[in-house]
């Protein structure tokens, strides 16, 4: 995301829903696809997690938590016919029910929530956080504040961290550079 303003744009909504038609491609090749967006940084092997969880047919559908809903900036998805057919109807949402194409995560959520119920379960919040835990200064909201004091007595190892929570590439640049997460010159 450059500026504030393109959040929610219709070219920014309709360029986030790009990712389900390329998940959707790979499954169908056989793949298990774990989807990261461009604002991660891994900081560990993520292949011990990874194999944790692939127990056959345990879950369609791995998470990031994004505290007040799933996070589709990082997807675990495992090749099955039921995650063919989510991205599928993800990439050709249809537009109806009051439903739109604005937001993918929200719409995911939803869906999952109402239309599809799949076998999904989140991430370790303390080893996958979101902005919200490992960058933001304390929220005045109490259920996010929890979230952050429980965070920071944690004593796992973040393995993977996510910028969101925050709009704007040079807000994100700085918050990573602060945590000596930027490795660009």
């Amino acid at each position: 995301i450059r500026n504030k303003e393109d959040v929610g744009t219709e070219n920014f909504n309709n360029f986030m829903y790009i990712r389900y038609d390329i998940i959707n491609s790979l499954l169908k090749e056989g793949k298990t696809v774990w989807c990261m967006d461009v604002d991660t940084v891994i900081l560990g092997d993520l292949n011990k997690y990874y194999n944790d969880h692939i127990e056959k047919d345990k879950y369609d559908i791995i998470f990031q938590d994004d505290i007040n809903m799933l996070c589709c900036g990082c997807m675990l998805y495992f090749n099955n016919p039921r995650n063919i057919f989510i991205t599928d109807y993800m990439f050709n949402l249809p537009v109806k029910d009051g439903t739109d194409k604005s937001n993918d995560q929200i719409n995911m959520n939803r869906i999952l929530r109402h239309q599809f119920p799949l076998k999904v379960t989140t991430l370790n919040k303390n080893v996958f956080p979101n902005g919200l835990l490992y960058f933001n200064e304390l929220s005045d909201n109490p259920f996010f504040r929890k979230n952050q004091e429980d965070f920071r007595k944690s004593t796992e190892k973040a393995l993977f961290v996510h910028a969101n929570y925050m709009i704007g590439m040079d807000t994100k640049i700085q918050a990573l550079k602060d945590k000596n997460l930027w490795f660009l010159s």
